[in-house]
């Protein structure tokens, strides 16, 4: 851990010496693009003794414990004060991170809990092991967000079952919100080690895993973690930035539909969806087997849903779906994940999109122009306004997006609304900061690769069935294809596409996406 903090101080050291302030970067100096990270755990209970009472506290106490050891042994050393100043830097912003409590992760089922503990009793008591901390086992197994039954508790011999804390077993770290939030630097540099990577790196490295860290009874941390019913109970989250306008790019977003912004930035994000839908089967080799069968980051099938919400992993594609006639035959079940739903929806959005604009230029042209000055005289014009006119709002309609496929996706399209960022789900949790970092610059590079307007090509209007100019293509026959023939060549890249594929996008060696090893690391092969 000594040894990961130095390097880490010194890269950034390096950074200013190379006139690029991290903490105060110049707006044009170089490509950024702004992502938050979750990294979900579980815990035992925090360290009262140490007066820790939530997670939070412990966690504020084991940076500020990391960052006295450091800076004492820099000044113990005589280091210059630029370093020193770097230092307090990195530790000012390590304390911008934030602790919060999932609700949805559990330590297990009561029952599996129970079985689990009698199991460890019995063991000890066979081992005829001294000096086990039985408070802390009752803590650890029977601590959690749903209170567990007394009945069960008794048959465990718990002396004080009314002591056992309730939602404390799965803290949850967040880096900081934007303005402040983490951000990758383009064209990446080779090994990764951007002020990004530090951050993580000083988290991970620096705080959960350093011993110096740790308070007077400080815990472990248990990740990955596979639950009762097969879940992943911990995961990481990375939300990276696309409309929110004080995170990096920093780009204010003018969706006019007098011009041709809404349909470029349209486009973009939507490239960048079917770019990750089309990839979906490859990603998820880069997470733990049992990832794939997640019902809240569940694989997005251009076919449709293989499983529903309430089928436990090993019992997928058991249940048959039947409408719910007291819902007007919605299929209820199916909702969370119905991409081909939400697709025909977004294909019917860009179809009367293509025929309005066809009907504008059909508008004498002194019409046109008083329409496009009225929009000009303000600095945004038309800003997120006229969801009839506006395809942006159209495609990305919140309540469709929540009615057809929902948020517990591999890829999250509902924290567009919140904060105008998209949420990459599907990765196991560790404490592994090679492997952190690398899906961290995967997920912001993937955005950031597939946004560009030359994917468009073979990501985009092959789908949607719209040319270059917003207007609708034309097969062989003279004809508009329907929703279903784009829904059909979706699939049909997805079932098709291989790792060697997504290599070559994102690993181009005459123009990298991503640092050189990412890829490999996520691979596990480095």
């Amino acid at each position: 851990a000594k040894a990961e903090i130095d390097s880490i101080m010194e890269r950034q050291l390096e950074s200013l010496g190379n006139g690029e302030d991290p903490f105060y970067p110049r707006d044009n100096a170089m490509t950024r693009r702004g992502f938050g990270l979750e990294l979900e755990t579980v815990q035992m209970h925090p360290d009262y003794e140490s007066e820790c009472f939530t997670h939070a506290q412990q966690f504020v106490a084991a940076v500020q414990n990391a960052r006295k050891a450091h800076i004492g042994r820099l000044i113990d050393n005589k280091a210059d004060t630029s370093m020193i100043n770097i230092a307090m830097k990195m530790w000012d912003h390590l304390s911008q991170f934030t602790v919060s409590h999932d609700l949805y992760v559990e330590n297990n089922a009561p029952p599996s809990r129970v079985e689990l503990y009698q199991r460890i009793q019995k063991h000890i008591s066979s081992s005829g092991e001294n000096g086990i901390d039985l408070r802390a086992l009752d803590n650890l197994i029977f601590g959690g967000r749903v209170k567990m039954p007394l009945y069960l508790l008794e048959q465990c011999n718990v002396v004080t079952p009314e002591s056992i804390p309730i939602s404390q077993a799965s803290p949850e770290y967040k880096s900081p919100v934007p303005p402040n939030e983490l951000y990758h630097v383009f064209p990446p540099p080779p090994d990764g080690r951007d002020h990004a990577d530090s951050s993580i790196r000083l988290l991970l490295n620096g705080v959960l895993k350093n011993p110096e860290a740790r308070t007077k009874n400080g815990n472990s941390i248990i990740v990955p973690l596979v639950s009762d019913i097969g879940q992943s109970a911990t995961s990481i989250h990375v939300h990276v930035n696309v409309t929110n306008e004080k995170a990096w790019p920093r780009q204010q977003h003018c969706l006019s539909p007098y011009d041709d912004s809404d349909l470029h930035a349209t486009n973009s994000l939507l490239c960048v969806i079917f770019g990750w839908i089309v990839f979906d089967r490859v990603t998820s080799t880069f997470a733990m087997p049992n990832m794939i069968r997640d019902r809240s980051l569940a694989p997005m099938y251009a076919s449709g849903p293989e499983f529903v919400w309430m089928e436990h992993s090993w019992d997928q594609g058991k249940f048959v779906v039947v409408p719910d006639k007291d819902r007007g035959g919605e299929v209820n079940d199916m909702k969370p994940y119905n991409l081909p739903e939400w697709f025909r929806h977004v294909f019917d959005s860009y179809r009367k999109h293509a025929l309005g604009r066809q009907n504008c230029c059909n508008i004498n042209s002194s019409a046109r122009e008083e329409k496009k000055e009225e929009a000009s005289r303000s600095p945004c014009p038309m800003p997120i306004f006229d969801e009839t006119s506006n395809l942006f709002l159209q495609v990305f309609n919140h309540e469709i997006i929540s009615n057809t496929i929902s948020r517990w996706n591999s890829l999250n399209l509902m924290s567009l609304k919140q904060y105008g960022t998209l949420e990459f789900r599907r990765m196991h949790a560790t404490l592994n900061a090679d492997f952190v970092s690398a899906w961290t610059w995967f997920c912001v590079g993937f955005v950031e690769k597939f946004s560009n307007s030359n994917m468009f090509e073979k990501f985009l209007y092959p789908f949607v069935s719209i040319n270059s100019n917003g207007g609708i293509s034309i097969n062989e026959f003279g004809e508009a294809d329907s929703w279903r023939v784009g829904l059909e060549r979706l699939a049909n890249a997805q079932n098709h596409a291989t790792i060697e594929d997504l290599i070559e996008i994102m690993d181009d060696k005459s123009s990298p996406i991503v640092p050189t090893n990412t890829i490999s690391i996520l691979l596990g092969k480095k």
